[in-house]
């Protein structure tokens, strides 16, 4: 991937004010609070990772409202579409992964966690895995996410960026370790199989089951009236 002076000025500029708001944060509570030894540090460590967060996070949010993340393609370069991404995924991978993907923040409250830098995210969604360009990924409700798998809204190919954007719908089950990936759409109550690759472009159908690398539909889960028939 090819990184500019410009990448490297913005993500520094970016780091330094996050490590800044967290130092001062710390150091303004260092004198007023006072408690027993040994428990100083411990919150003194704790009000430094809290502010650092959510500096991270108000900064996404304000590139995210400048310069919003657009589905198609472009070359990474000078140009504002090729810099924001880069920067965004900086902040993101770099800021915010270790909380996020560390077993840090617990599953049931990731669909959470994604939602403060971008996604969206329905009612009691569960997720074990990873969410790439969150602001281009949305879940339905009673939506779950496999240990180990990813969604990522883009692909790189030679110098070239792709992003589209992945919907995934009401009561799906996306196993472990598979991969989704860019310009996805999956309907409600359908299945990806543990391991499967679900490549650009695919479209899942209501109920259905996908499987495979690349993944491709390996059966239809029953209905109420199907399995009462039966």
């Amino acid at each position: 991937m090819k990184i500019t002076f410009s990448d490297i000025l913005l993500s520094t500029c970016c780091s330094t004010i996050c490590l800044g708001l967290g130092f001062g944060a710390a150091w303004l509570i260092h004198g007023p609070v006072l408690l027993p030894h040994g428990f100083q540090a411990v919150f003194l460590i704790t009000i430094f990772g809290f502010v650092f967060v959510f500096s991270t996070i108000g900064i996404l949010y304000l590139l995210r409202a400048l310069w919003p993340l657009e589905e198609g393609a472009f070359a990474l370069g000078t140009d504002s579409r090729s810099v924001v991404w880069k920067l965004l995924g900086f902040l993101y991978v770099n800021h915010l992964w270790p909380l996020i993907n560390a077993n840090l923040v617990p599953v049931n409250m990731r669909g959470t966690a994604y939602s403060m830098i971008g996604a969206k995210i329905g009612k009691s969604v569960m997720v074990g895995g990873k969410i790439l360009e969150p602001t281009l990924v949305q879940i339905g409700n009673y939506s779950m996410l496999g240990e180990d798998c990813i969604l990522t809204a883009h692909t790189v190919v030679g110098n070239e960026v792709d992003l589209g954007r992945i919907i995934i719908g009401d009561e799906v089950t996306i196993g472990g370790t598979s991969v989704i990936l860019p310009d996805v759409r999956v309907q409600d109550r359908a299945i990806v199989a543990p391991g499967a690759v679900v490549t650009k472009g695919s479209r899942i159908g209501p109920g259905e089951i996908w499987g495979g690398v690349p993944a491709k539909k390996i059966g239809q889960r029953q209905t109420a009236n199907s399995v009462i028939a039966h």
